[in-house]
């Protein structure tokens, strides 16, 4: 049987399921309002956002299911939890129901749960669809469209939704089912003949094309621009992506063998070694690796996504009386995690050229996610909207980097199974700092003052210090692994078979 399939088209279907995958970084735009209409304490409602979390980043059993199937049926898994998931907690909300605690955990994990299918599904086919030295550059894109997309989103709901987040609640299980459907119909790892290097000058037509966006949205965010009119604007501006596949040197469909789809363990094992220095621990020296690059997931990405989602908490308790720029805050750190999954797609791949070891990173990274908590612990209002974005610039940075540094140092055939651990660390940095440090210390404070809502700066003071004490020690195992990796080769090549 012969079946039409497209690498870009691939791509193009991988940017828009990044769009869902953005739907849990959204959570502070309605966490507020969960809180009150459900009367939850601080602590609940981090138990609930934390649930959302662990089920977002746990990999693992679409890796496996991936590496056994294609990636159609991930996406169609995908696709059904999260559209029961999303669609359970609008009608939660929507019809009062008086349900238990654990069960809005249940709903808002099976929702985002959604991110756990789609994320590695799209980022492991796209990886394999394109050739090693375009790495940087396409998971870039992917990336950076999961880290604008609760930028995007918010905007919808400020020109077409405000003030009901209800409606905005119903938009979430809708467009994970479009989106699904649409992804089950076209995407597919390509046979390996096809995986030929691509010309720079279209990468650029897509990053010119984003990037644009990027800075209209930055426009949209800190201007008084009308909400209705900068949707319509940015929508329009959003389809002019269908078009970019057309413009693509490789034909936009070809006709192939089914038999030929899905060559990945053909692929894979060509991929070849990387040499690493020698562990002075006992442990065999990739776990060793795996075990320090998943600790600094931890204090970084952990520390990052307390943030997200006590977005709301933090910034009430700075606003002066009657003032709140929650629905610009997450727009922000929407725009830096974008912008950072966008600029370090493209560093990365730049770094290779130069000769330069890329695990380096991982050190800049952690100081400078240490010096915006220090700053965070002593912010003033007025300077919370910068490090809103810094945050979300250091978390998208972050995560782009990672699968191409994962297949750098640990081997295209170890993709998806190490990608999947490392995303763990995430889940688990969220349990901790934001469900046993930050939760129970903003309640604690609330207490102190009568209120079930925390004012003033001593509310998040202690948690920013200890999240600048993990990043520093994060700082140090990453120096470990940058020791222990320095002999991996810079760009992987994978030779036909």
């Amino acid at each position: 049987m012969s079946i039409l399939i497209s690498r870009w088209l691939c791509l193009l279907s991988g940017m828009l399921a990044a769009l869902c995958c953005g739907l849990p970084y959204c959570f502070g735009l309605y966490s507020q309002y969960l809180k009150q209409a459900m009367h939850y304490t601080q602590q609940e409602l981090n138990l609930i956002s934390t649930c959302g979390v662990l089920t977002a980043f746990f990999f693992v059993p679409a890796a496996y299911t991936l590496s056994i199937s294609s990636p159609r049926i991930n996406m169609l898994i995908g696709t059904v939890i999260g559209t029961t998931g999303y669609g359970l907690v609008w009608a939660i909300l929507r019809y009062h129901w008086d349900v238990p605690l654990s069960f809005v955990c249940f709903a808002y994990a099976l929702a985002t749960y959604t991110s756990g299918w789609y994320d590695p599904t799209i980022i492991v086919t796209t990886a394999l669809n394109f050739p090693a030295a375009n790495q940087g550059a396409v998971i870039g894109l992917i990336k950076m469209m999961i880290g604008l997309s609760p930028t995007i989103l918010t905007q919808v709901y400020q020109g077409l939704l405000q003030p009901d987040l209800l409606d905005f609640l119903l938009v979430s299980p809708l467009l994970v089912a479009c989106v699904g459907v649409f992804n089950v119909a076209v995407l597919n790892i390509v046979p390996q003949r096809y995986v030929k290097d691509v010309s720079p000058w279209l990468f650029a037509c897509w990053y010119v094309e984003v990037g644009g966006l990027l800075v209209f949205m930055t426009v949209l965010a800190v201007s008084p621009f009308p909400p209705f009119l900068g949707t319509i604007i940015m929508l329009l501006w959003f389809c002019t992506f269908f078009a970019l596949p057309f413009v693509a040197p490789d034909p936009i469909m070809q006709t192939i063998d089914s038999g030929e789809v899905g060559e990945k363990a053909s692929l894979m094992r060509n991929d070849p070694p990387t040499t690493v220095h020698q562990s002075e621990t006992e442990l065999d020296p990739l776990s060793f690796r795996v075990l320090l690059y998943l600790f600094v997931c931890f204090c970084l990405m952990g520390s990052s996504m307390m943030v997200f989602t006590n977005i709301a908490q933090i910034d009430l308790s700075l606003a002066p009386p009657h003032s709140s720029i929650r629905t610009v805050a997450v727009m922000l750190q929407g725009l830096g995690n974008g912008a950072g999954r966008l600029l370090a797609g493209l560093g990365f791949d730049a770094l290779a050229r130069f000769g330069a070891q890329r695990s380096g990173l991982l050190v800049l990274f952690e100081l400078m996610e240490a010096s915006i908590f220090l700053w965070f612990a002593f912010a003033s209002y007025a300077s919370l909207l910068p490090l809103y974005f810094l945050n979300g610039f250091l978390f998208g940075s972050f995560m782009a980097t990672m699968p191409a540094l994962v297949r750098q140092v640990f081997g295209a055939s170890r993709l998806g199974a190490v990608y999947s651990i490392l995303q763990l660390g995430c889940s688990f940095g969220q349990i901790f700092f934001s469900v046993f440090l930050a939760a129970p210390l903003y309640d604690l404070a609330a207490n102190l003052q009568d209120n079930t809502v925390c004012v003033g700066r001593a509310c998040y003071f202690t948690t920013f210090l200890v999240l600048v004490g993990f990043n520093l020690v994060g700082c140090l195992a990453a120096l470990r692994f940058y020791y222990i990796t320095r002999g991996a080769s810079s760009i992987l090549q994978i030779t036909p078979a």
